[in-house]
């Protein structure tokens, strides 16, 4: 994405996200759905890889329960 100087918000939706995914898989998939955002590191991979882990904990915490894959 070109930088337009502007705070822009992309949502990436994790609808399958569960407390025993695996980290390394949840990046792949966003990779595969959001590659712009993974060129040039516009977005670093401990920034997504930190997010993710604490999304899987809030899962766990509050026992959400996710639709199959």
């Amino acid at each position: 994405m070109p930088s337009t100087g502007k705070l822009y918000h992309h949502k990436m939706k994790l609808r399958h996200l569960k407390a025993d995914t695996k980290t390394e898989d949840a990046i792949d998939y966003l990779r595969k759905r959001h590659p712009l955002y993974f060129i040039g590191n516009k977005v670093s991979v401990e920034q997504i890889t930190d997010l993710i882990n604490r999304l899987k904990f809030k899962i766990k915490q509050l026992g959400i329960v996710t639709a199959a894959a």
